[in-house]
């Protein structure tokens, strides 16, 4: 039966070089995404002033549609690195701050609980949140 550990380790080794040059690739992207942001911006106000200044015909749209395209992947890339945890927390609280609806997203996440909670509720539980749920809408808000 032939041995293949040295097989899986290069594979392995490789894999890990591949995350590491992926992940100084995405690091030199997020540091110099401030710079292209600066360059694409001077470069297009410089590009939109020299064409409003020589007249028609617009040709000044054409570099700044190609620029923008390669500026849009770069924002996507800075953006995929840059997003943790933290950031995810942040956004789905303030996403809840906002909402119109919070009785609802109350209600759902009371069900995710009921579901997902160690000592699993019974049905007539879940019944009984709906009804409060209904009542709750029924309810004219108080001032």
């Amino acid at each position: 039966m032939p041995d293949n550990s040295g097989q899986s380790e290069r594979s392995n080794q490789q894999e890990s070089n591949l995350e590491e040059t992926w992940r100084g690739i995405a690091g030199r992207l997020v540091r110099a995404y401030a710079y292209h942001r600066a360059g694409f911006i001077a470069f297009n106000v410089v590009l939109t002033l020299v064409n409003i200044y020589t007249g028609k015909p617009w040709w000044a749209l054409w570099p700044l549609l190609v620029t923008g395209l390669i500026f849009l992947i770069h924002y996507l890339i800075f953006k995929a690195s840059t997003v943790d945890d933290a950031w995810v927390d942040d956004r789905a609280a303030d996403l809840y701050d906002k909402s119109y609806d919070q009785g609802h997203i109350r209600t759902i996440a009371g069900f995710h609980e009921m579901e997902t909670a160690a000592d699993r509720r019974t049905a007539s539980a879940r019944e009984a949140m709906i009804r409060e749920a209904k009542r709750r809408r029924r309810k004219p808000p108080t001032e």
